[in-house]
């Protein structure tokens, strides 16, 4: 959830910062107070396109920061990640400056505003005046039916189904080729099998060449190294025989104390070791002649594994590899004709599955879609929208991962009136409405946290308020909610109130945000309720304030 919001310099706005709670936030305040800027603010750090004319008057640039719960970094951890962004927290801001610069950062890093926009949509979703939400938009809308009908299973069959349907069919288009084109393939198969299986490959093979051809190169540094160490070692006077001697002395009094005799046992075991060393260097001598053409071989045989490599792979297991898979299409290919025969076969078979995955899909959305239908109907009946009638189109498509269906919501809103879609329902109070129902519905679905609303009751007061105020109130008990509003009856309904005052000072005219206590509450809704404070006003506040408290408690 959006836990703080920080403004500096936006239109009216000197500074301020909002700390907001879970549930219901309402913003209020007097026409031109400032209700607006907030929601532009916001829609800064959504990664709305801004411009330096929110820069207040006389400034040179302008800042919104907002901070969210570690919880909302997790919901976009893999674009986090992948920009290179520790995904532990969530702090957004966004900085305009009057020579048009525009700077995003995401923890402190700067980020592109595609990437800032990728982010946020995972986190809040804004509904504000002639701002549809995703849910108008057709491309979303079947993902929201599947979400609704609880399909994931269905839908990963149809996906596991379309992907093996869709690699047979790349298998048979491979051999689907004219005659001459397979022939060209089995010939340069052959040649490149045959030419790996010539080279005899070994793995692990390259590796010892290298060594061995380095021991070459250095031999004479390495019989130079042997031989000084075993002459060291081994001549009359060296390390050997002074051991030897160093061992028949401390033998001699071995019997006058413990440490005499484990001091002359540890000599005899070096004693032995270094005869060990002697004998194993003496086999090294022997071995480090250098051998010319011995050299010229190693040279050879990597010139044709580093060949290969560059050709087939980039290490000898993956050239080998390379060989097994140019006998198998080589297999293919001369057995071409009955190959072509099991694979139209085994597409077939992969082409039932997936219809068959598809038709289970359709006939479960379908069921979901008549439920849905049903539902909005209602919820819209009680947003003052009676004649409102609402259904989900299908049409079919070829099969694919997401099933064979393609639909779009439509929606009539008077009677009489054909049906059309969503997306063309025309801005306003009822666009505000609609989107309120749907996300009454699917408030327990959504992946975004936070939701907000701004002037969603456009053209509605009285009993209809009320109803839209508990519509709000049901959709914060899943997700935190901040609605701008000028209507009392939603200002009782909030679990947090903000209020926004525009004063002058000796700067300029300002707008600040309050929050509100309870007796704060109950003076801005008697004000709303009328604009005349009043013992009578503030009565009725109390009432609608306990009346709202009733309701929250009742669906809790």
């Amino acid at each position: 959830m959006l836990q703080e919001l920080f403004i500096k310099n936006i239109a009216l706005i000197r500074e301020l910062s909002i700390s907001f709670d879970e549930g219901l936030n309402i913003l209020s305040g007097e026409t031109g107070a400032g209700k607006t800027i907030i929601v532009d603010s916001m829609s800064l750090v959504l990664g709305e396109r801004g411009s330096k004319e929110l820069i207040k008057h006389g400034e040179e640039k302008a800042f919104v920061e907002a901070m969210f719960s570690p919880d909302d970094a997790g919901a976009a951890k893999d674009i986090l990640e992948e920009s290179g962004i520790d995904s532990d927290e969530l702090i957004v801001s966004r900085e305009l400056t009057s020579a048009g610069k525009n700077v995003c950062r995401i923890n402190g890093r700067m980020v592109s505003l595609g990437v800032l926009k990728s982010v946020m949509s995972r986190i809040i979703n804004l509904h504000g005046q002639g701002q549809h939400s995703e849910i108008f938009e057709k491309k979303h809308q079947l993902e929201m039916l599947d979400r609704y009908a609880g399909c994931s299973d269905e839908l990963e069959k149809a996906a596991k189904a379309y992907s093996e349907y869709t690699n047979v069919k790349k298998r048979l288009e491979a051999i689907d080729t004219d005659e001459k084109e397979l022939q060209r393939m089995a010939d340069m198969l052959a040649y490149q099998k045959r030419e790996i299986e010539a080279a005899a490959l070994r793995p692990g093979e390259d590796d010892e060449l290298s060594e061995e051809r380095t021991v070459m190169h250095n031999s004479e540094k390495i019989s130079a190294a042997l031989n000084g160490s075993h002459g060291l070692i081994s001549a009359d006077d060296g390390a050997l025989i002074k051991l030897r001697q160093a061992a028949h002395m401390l033998e001699g009094i071995s019997a006058y104390g413990e440490k005499y005799s484990k001091l002359a046992e540890t000599v005899n075991d070096a004693y032995y070791a270094i005869e060990d060393a002697s004998y194993e260097l003496s086999d090294c001598i022997d071995e480090a002649v250098f051998d010319e053409g011995r050299l010229d071989e190693i040279e050879m045989r990597i010139d044709v594994i580093n060949s290969l490599k560059r050709k087939y792979g980039s290490s000898i297991e993956d050239v080998l590899e390379y060989a097994e898979k140019a006998e198998k299409q080589l297999q293919e290919i001369e057995h071409s004709d009955e190959l072509k025969k099991e694979l139209e076969n085994e597409l077939e078979n992969k082409k039932c599955a997936l219809q068959l995955a598809a038709a289970k899909l359709t006939e479960i959305r379908k069921d979901a879609a008549k439920k849905l239908e049903q539902e909005l109907i209602g919820h819209l009946k009680d947003l003052g929208m009676g004649n409102a009638g609402f259904y989900v189109n299908f049409s079919e498509k070829a099969p694919d991962r997401k099933g064979a269906d393609d639909i779009e919501f439509y929606i009539t809103l008077n009677l009489g009136e054909p049906e059309k879609p969503l997306a063309k329902v025309a801005s306003g109070g009822e666009a505000s409405r609609i989107m309120l129902a749907i996300k009454n519905i699917f408030a327990s679905r959504e992946a975004v946290s936070t939701l907000i609303f701004d002037e969603i009751d456009t053209g509605i007061s009285g009993n209809m308020a009320r109803m839209v105020a508990r519509k709000l109130a049901n959709i914060s008990k899943e997700r935190q909610v901040i609605c701008v509003s000028h209507l009392p009856q939603l200002a009782a309904m909030g679990d947090a109130n903000f209020e926004i005052v525009k004063t002058d000072d000796e700067l300029g005219t300002v707008s600040t945000v309050n929050k509100l206590d309870n007796d704060g509450k109950i003076k801005e809704i008697a004000r709303l309720s009328g604009g005349i404070q009043s013992g009578a006003a503030e009565a009725h506040a109390k009432e609608l304030l306990e009346e709202c408290i009733s309701f929250k408690a009742s669906v809790k």
